[in-house]
């Protein structure tokens, strides 16, 4: 049968000049995996409490969603998954990462990994302090022999 894949990705809230940041998008499919991981840049040595914004569609309490502190993990991924993530450090929300759930499944082998890192593209004008979202796409799909 078909493997279970596996998506990472990794939203970073870093304290610094950045301009205006378009949504990052991830196209999943069915029964992957997805992890979601937080991350603060900053010269604090506090310890940061992590807040997850979801999708409507996701129940508060799925099985399938496990949280724990700056990682959010979604196994057997299904279509109400998709929608709109984003994590809160301190008073700081990242750029959202909006899953998109594919109906298909990969029935071949695919090694995938891109790293996106955006600022400073499309405006003259900055803001201190914007959160700058870093997003990693990790995905090792196959067929079992």
């Amino acid at each position: 049968g078909l493997e279970r894949g596996k998506s990472h990705c990794e939203m970073g809230v870093r304290q610094m000049l950045s301009s205006h940041i378009s949504t990052i998008w991830s196209k999943v499919y069915l029964g992957e995996s997805v992890l979601l991981k937080c991350t603060v840049e900053s010269n604090s040595t506090a310890q940061w409490g992590f807040e997850w914004d979801k999708p409507k569609t996701v129940l508060t309490l799925n099985p399938r969603h496990v949280v724990s502190n700056d990682s959010y993990f979604i196994t057997a991924v299904t279509r109400e998954d998709a929608g709109s993530y984003r994590c809160k450090a301190g008073q700081t929300s990242s750029q959202p990462v909006e899953l998109i759930v594919s109906g298909e499944q990969l029935q071949h082998l695919l090694y995938g990994h891109t790293l996106i890192s955006i600022l400073n593209h499309s405006s003259n004008l900055y803001y201190e302090h914007l959160p700058l979202l870093h997003y990693l796409y990790d995905r090792k799909l196959g067929n079992a022999k």
